[in-house]
């Protein structure tokens, strides 16, 4: 009886969702029981059922109330509880497409697909790696290649990257894996695809997970993120905006030169996934340092600053993003001592004419976006 209704439940589902997403996200999961006015679902591990409930969960919902009929208090409750059924000759799965067991330090599975985005295609056309901890990024590049990105992540903050999630927008080939693997300790991998080689260089760490992610098509409601607070949910609008050049203004003497410029971009393109009050150096498609989380900006910016000098990351000639405006010019005057060229923020504060005469006095390039990130 139960696998009847999943089937009736999956038939509307269909009818709501693209195939694609049907079967990457509902199809594995199954009924495990219908108890008075609750359905409960079981998924195939915690990614799933995390992705599940944020996503999809009001299409199961309306997808019920079709197939069993106007019930004003049903409630469905999703599970980590099930795994795909397997043939019992079945071989193991691959490395590429299980999950180990041992700590998770650093995973948050729906940060981890929204710092994903960080080097997925729909930011940069380039190979792209992010490096993840704590939910923020702590190393972010791009290159020709994978392992020259992930070279150039890993290069900002190799004490971050310790026990992270390293995600990638394109195949993990076996070279990056095999660099990856005999450089660092590893969590997560996540990539679009796993070639052969590289799976069976990941068969020898069985505790390293791997997660497969394609591109999805945007569908209706995948623009709202949810938040838990006391008593119920907050809904807000995910930061899904772009960097139209039409829509930038320069407003200081100086202007950005086209290498500081794609510099620029790509410090706000990462700014984007770093926790409020966010601040990011960069050069040559590479962070240099990332200072997240602050209650000061201008902590935040030195903060930036000591990850680079740690490193032995020049900061001289680099640029810097900041996903707020500069509500003073305290910062530009704190980053110009360090160097820093260019400048990108929103723009908008009551002193802006103070913060770029700052800029002016620096002889430093600065970029309004008129948007701001300010993710929490």
């Amino acid at each position: 009886m139960l696998d009847s209704l999943w089937g009736r439940l999956l038939d509307a589902v269909a009818n709501k969702l693209p195939p694609t997403m049907v079967d990457q996200w509902v199809r594995p999961c199954r009924l495990l029981a219908v108890e008075g006015d609750h359905l409960k679902i079981g998924a195939p591990n915690t990614f799933s059922r995390d992705w599940l409930i944020q996503h999809h969960l009001q299409t199961l919902h309306q997808a019920a109330q079709t197939v069993i009929g106007g019930h004003p208090r049903l409630t469905i409750i999703v599970h980590e509880a099930v795994a795909e059924p397997t043939p019992a000759d079945a071989p193991p799965p691959p490395a590429a497409a299980r999950g180990g067991g041992g700590s998770t330090e650093g995973l948050n599975p729906r940060y981890t697909f929204d710092t994903f985005v960080v080097g997925s295609s729909n930011q940069f056309a380039q190979a792209a790696c992010v490096i993840v901890k704590h939910a923020n990024p702590c190393g972010v590049a791009v290159a020709a290649t994978p392992l020259d990105a992930y070279e150039g992540a890993y290069r900002t903050d190799p004490t971050s990257a310790y026990g992270g999630v390293i995600a990638f927008n394109r195949e993990l080939d076996a070279a990056t894996a095999t660099a990856v693997l005999e450089r660092q300790f590893v969590e997560v991998l996540a990539a679009p695809a796993v070639h052969a080689a590289a799976a069976r260089v990941l068969a020898g760490k069985p505790d390293v997970r791997v997660l497969l992610l394609a591109q999805r098509p945007r569908v209706a409601g995948a623009e709202v993120e949810l938040r838990s607070v006391s008593g119920g949910l907050l809904a807000q609008s995910r930061d899904l905006a772009g960097l139209p050049a039409g829509e930038l203004t320069v407003p200081t003497r100086r202007k950005p030169t086209s290498a500081e410029f794609a510099d620029l971009r790509f410090a706000w393109a990462v700014c984007k996934f770093v926790k409020s009050n966010a601040i990011v150096f960069a050069r040559a498609g590479a962070t240099i340092g990332v200072g997240a989380g602050q209650m000061s900006r201008v902590y935040s910016t030195r903060l930036a600053a000591m990850k680079a000098t740690d490193e032995e990351l020049a900061v001289a000639g680099s640029v810097m993003a900041s996903d707020a405006f500069l509500p003073f010019r305290d910062n530009l005057d704190v980053a110009a001592g360090y160097g820093i060229r260019a400048v990108i923020q929103p723009g908008g504060s009551k002193r802006d004419a103070e913060v770029i005469a700052a800029a002016d006095q620096h002889d430093m390039a600065m970029v309004f976006t008129g948007i701001r990130h300010f993710r929490h």
